[in-house]
């Protein structure tokens, strides 16, 4: 009965106030984490590939930014101001802008269930119980683009909610501004990406189409400028130079290493093949290094960072990445069975706790106990180490364990979300078309970033997938609403009238 209540009370109240509950419980929940010892975790800033020289950044941001090719440049850009903008207190200013990214979050979050016709009480409970898990915790205190992607493709959504229902310019330039970012951040959001997204909007909305391609110019022309200076600096039509290195990744190095070394005597493989992908400079054969272009821009020429780490983004690495490139294209043809190992430790990993993830392991010894139950209720983890099976490992330092909840779950909403916004239920009579387009939006996302993540890296897949974790939330949501509230109504009435003719 006091549950009833209390489910009635979260679905009358306003909006704001739903907010306001969130808010409060958002912020004990931090301050909980962070007497149990969470602190935000910038370790990897000072040697991770992604990262630019941070003296560069100081100095140097513009032409660093401009000459860097590893990766598209608004993460970095966000990095290089906030260095500029507070020279000595840098760490503790991202942290604060990470943990307000992760507020950002689980209130859009809750808004665009709300949006989508989620009752408000299942909306907040599950905005909550994702923003105080484990995984949430541990990206939210690390200093990675993961937290970033994951509330910019939320906002994405909300952006597009907006625009539907009121048709305002803004709202369409808030839509495709946060794609655009999202394009600046991450090469998995390719420039084809944000045509398709503008395309299938032009289709579906065709009385809004002047508003949608105003909005959409802008951002498209920026990032088609990114790919053209790639292009005509690095002869590479691309947000980044390293697509060798991940195919080489999902293919070649699936060989045993003597069978490379045979490759590379038979002269079939280079002796790139013979070296890690993403291994230092030093490590490579020195003929890498004999290059006379962009003899003063430091962001591409130095070999080793101020503090001594790798430059990954030296200009030596597009060299290395095309080579990697081609021998990833012989073995490819020839032994195609690397590819599907290399497609089967992908989507292993995928369907891993985002927890699970080797660069988390700081944070995460603090809230292991926490973890495990998170990860055995919420993920259904299967106590069985899979590291055994040669297939599948490909750091030999991790565990492989099945989360059974995730591997059987995901599956069946992406089934449900998309059957849903193709009207194939019959209780859908509260569903708009506005609401089912971005329902739509909701499963391209996640299939896109599930299959191209997948089809062209292995090892790091369930980081990828958190990105989208919050659109699977929505999906859980939507779930509650539309197939789980029926039934439990149903069972509730015949309950009544069972009740009924007893009396």
């Amino acid at each position: 009965m006091e549950t009833s209540k209390i489910i009635r009370h979260y679905d009358s109240i306003n909006t704001r106030f739903l907010l306001l509950h969130f808010s409060v419980v958002f912020l004990i929940s931090r301050i909980v984490f962070y007497l149990a010892g969470v602190r935000f975790d910038n370790s990897i800033m000072n040697w991770w590939m992604h990262f630019m020289d941070i003296e560069l950044l100081k100095n140097i941001l513009i032409q660093s930014l401009y000459y860097f090719h590893s990766q598209p440049p608004l993460y970095n850009l966000f990095l290089g101001i906030i260095l500029k903008l507070f020279p000595s207190d840098a760490v503790l200013a991202i942290h604060v802008m990470y943990t307000f990214f992760g507020f950002v979050l689980g209130c859009t979050l809750l808004l665009v269930q709300v949006k989508l016709g989620v009752t408000k009480f299942t909306a907040i409970i599950l905005s909550i119980l994702f923003t105080i898990s484990p995984s949430f915790i541990l990206y939210e205190n690390w200093i990675f683009y993961t937290m970033p992607l994951a509330m910019l493709l939320v906002i994405s959504v909300l952006f597009l909610s907006r625009f539907l229902e009121s048709n305002h310019l803004i709202d369409a330039a808030g839509f495709f501004a946060s794609l655009f970012i999202l394009c600046g951040i991450r090469s998995l959001f390719h420039i084809t990406f944000y045509m398709f997204v503008t395309i299938f909007l032009l289709f579906l909305c065709r009385k809004e189409k002047k508003k949608i391609l105003i909005a959409a110019f802008v951002p498209f022309i920026i990032i088609l400028s990114l790919y053209v200076k790639n292009f005509v600096l690095f002869d590479k039509f691309s947000a980044s130079t390293w697509l060798g290195m991940n195919v080489w990744s999902m293919t070649t190095r699936n060989l045993s290493i003597d069978q490379r070394r045979q490759l590379v005597d038979e002269g079939k493989l280079s002796p790139v093949s013979l070296v890690e992908r993403n291994s230092k400079l030093e490590k490579y054969p020195e003929s890498f290094l004999d290059i006379e272009e962009y003899e003063h821009v430091q962001v591409l020429r130095q070999i080793k960072k101020a503090n001594g780490e790798n430059n990954y983004n030296n200009l030596a690495y597009i060299t290395i990445s095309d080579q990697y490139l081609k021998d990833a294209m012989y073995v490819l043809k020839n032994y195609p069975e690397t590819y599907l190992t290399g497609l089967s430790r992908s989507w292993f990993s995928y369907f891993k706790s985002s927890s699970d993830y080797s660069p988390l392991a700081v944070n995460k010894r603090k809230l292991s106990a926490f973890n495990n139950v998170y990860d055995y209720i919420f993920y259904g983890k299967i106590p069985f180490n899979f590291s055994s099976i040669r297939q599948l490992p490909i750091y030999s330092d991790q565990d492989h364990y099945v989360y059974i909840f995730l591997l059987c779950g995901m599956p069946v909403l992406i089934f449900f979300g998309m059957r849903l916004s193709a009207g194939k239920y019959n209780n859908q009579e509260n569903i708009s078309r506005s609401r089912r387009i971005i329902i739509a939006y909701i499963c391209f996302i996640i299939f896109y970033v599930a299959v191209i993540g997948n089809s062209l890296e292995t090892g790091e897949n369930n980081r990828f997938r958190f990105a989208t974790d919050p659109l699977y939330v929505v999906l859980i949501g939507l779930f509650f609403q539309y197939r789980f509230k029926p039934i439990l109504q149903r069972y509730i009435q015949n309950k009544k009238i069972e009740n009924s003719k007893n009396i």
